[in-house]
């Protein structure tokens, strides 16, 4: 039978991280490029901001040995957090184009306590409301989180849990319904510390989002709203017009749409590209007279109109058949 394979559950976090010293390989005899493993901490505060501890971590990559951190020095990362039941630091993987050194003079440092932002995605365990250690005693909820990701250094996929803490203010108060054990939710937050007893590290929750179990809202329009005017002076905001563009013209000079052909404009000559021929001959035909002619006839039946712009291109075609039986009227009394 085969084996069912667990679901992609995992947990990106994102840091500032001093390199406590070089990257050390782990690769085969002979080779450039494997494993590279650093050594760095994490700045944690607790709840209120009475329990500051540095929590060892272990920042790997699987890159070119050429890659590697230096010692002393900053770096933005951005990568995914396992955390090991054996009680070793958790693991950060990242990719080495993830990894931004940050330039910050030598002998200084940086304060990132409970800065360690964390997003996760994995199925509610356990939930729990309990009172915060603060003097209020406000109130809190509790609930612990099962992921699941691939450890590149095992090999294989490692189950491991997260708490997170929901505080009961306002704005998310109302989502303690929210964490249903078994429910799939993606929650974002930061880390302040880890319980080293159950070997998983606690995030304060800033957002929560449902993955299952709900659908599209009646409420929400699913139409663009119109583009509003600047709030601020001196700054332009260009507005999205969701208008189509006009055809343009190729090189060829035809456009992608068909053109309507314009109507015949009153007093405007025509060229006659095939005149008739009478016992072989071809005499030159006056059009111009008969359409002065025709153009008379029209202006006393019909009441007089303001005249049309001219069209940009005179049109090539046949006459009409009026012309041309006004010109040979004209012929015969010759």
């Amino acid at each position: 039978m085969a084996s069912v394979k667990p679901p992609n559950h995992p947990t990106t976090v994102c840091c500032i991280f001093e390199a406590i010293a070089r990257s050390e390989p782990d690769v085969l005899p002979n080779s450039q490029y494997g494993v590279m493993n650093t050594q760095s901490y994490l700045q944690c505060n607790g709840v209120n901001g009475i329990h500051p501890n540095n929590y060892n971590v272990l920042l790997s990559t699987n890159t070119s040995l050429s890659n590697y951190l230096k010692g002393g020095k900053f770096y933005l990362i951005t990568g995914k957090l396992i955390t090991t039941g054996n009680g070793k630091p958790p693991v950060i993987t990242y990719n080495q184009n993830a990894a931004t050194y940050v330039p910050i003079p030598e002998g200084t440092s940086i304060d990132m306590i409970n800065k360690l932002a964390i997003v996760g995605l994995g199925h509610v365990v356990l939930r729990k409301e309990v009172l915060t250690e603060a003097t209020d005693g406000s109130l809190c909820l509790e609930v612990i989180v099962a992921h699941n990701d691939w450890d590149s250094r095992a090999k294989s996929y490692q189950p491991y849990q997260v708490k997170y803490l929901v505080p009961g203010t306002k704005n998310l108060q109302g989502t303690f319904n929210i964490y249903q054990p078994g429910r799939e939710v993606q929650v974002t937050g930061h880390v302040i510390d880890f319980d080293l007893t159950n070997h998983m590290p606690i995030a304060m929750v800033n957002y929560v989002a449902l993955t299952t179990d709900h659908g599209l809202s009646c409420g929400i329009s699913l139409l663009g709203t119109s583009a509003g005017s600047p709030t601020k002076s001196g700054q332009n905001f260009v507005k999205f017009n969701g208008t189509p563009p006009e055809p343009v013209a190729g090189p060829s000079g035809r456009r992608s749409k068909p053109i309507v052909p314009s109507a015949i404009i009153a007093n405007q000559p025509i060229v006659d590209s095939t005149p008739s021929k009478i016992n072989g001959k071809q005499p030159q035909v006056d059009l111009n007279e008969a359409t002065k002619e025709e153009s008379s006839k029209s202006d006393k039946e019909e009441e007089p109109q303001a005249p049309l712009p001219l069209p940009a291109k005179k049109g090539c075609g046949c006459p009409q058949n009026d012309i041309l039986k006004a010109a040979a009227k004209r012929m015969k009394r010759t």
